[in-house]
């Protein structure tokens, strides 16, 4: 990365895409001589400053076509949920990007379908969770009758998540159709 961030620095200029991304010279320039490496939001700041390809900056190519930005900030907003803590919310969103990216290029792999493709991977992705998140407080054990209710009634509401992601997996395989594969 450190060669595809020199080139942008050389192409703008580092104390301009220092100004642009508002991340201090010498930080960039830590960046540059290879001393350190960018935060995953130092890397967004300096792809927005510079107007370069996100991918490009980050695995080394360039995708062909264009990118959908309503579809890939829809399908990560569904994803990151920031944390608190800067050290576990700095972790979380280079998983979270990564994770949307991967369904991003899922989803595109037919762009006359993203949307309903996103949706299913995103709503499989939320059915996985239901079930960890059933058999978790399944496997509880709740001493008094007061905790054996609260379990009862988060499984109850859990289910019931479940059972709607069912009926939404349902009508978008349909919308997708049989023959392609998530």
């Amino acid at each position: 990365m450190r060669e595809r961030l020199r080139a942008i620095a050389d192409k703008v200029g580092v104390g301009v895409l220092a100004d642009k991304s508002g991340i201090g010279l010498r930080t960039l320039q830590t960046y540059l001589s290879g001393r350190s490496k960018p935060s995953a939001e130092n890397v967004a700041k300096i792809v927005l400053a510079s107007g370069e390809d996100a991918n490009w900056v980050l695995f080394g190519h360039k995708r062909p076509e264009a990118v959908d930005e309503q579809l890939f900030m829809r399908i990560f907003s569904q994803i990151h949920k920031p944390d608190t803590s800067s050290a576990a919310q700095e972790a979380l969103l280079k998983s979270d990007l990564a994770y949307a990216m991967k369904i991003y290029n899922q989803a595109c792999s037919a762009p006359d379908k993203a949307d309903s493709i996103a949706d299913l991977i995103l709503t499989r992705g939320e059915k996985e969770l239901m079930c960890r998140l059933i058999n978790n407080e399944s496997s509880q054990y709740a001493e008094t009758p007061e905790e054996r209710d609260f379990v009862k009634r988060q499984v109850q509401r859990y289910e019931s998540r479940l059972s709607e992601l069912d009926k939404k997996e349902d009508q978008l395989v349909r919308e997708i159709g049989a023959d392609y594969k998530v």
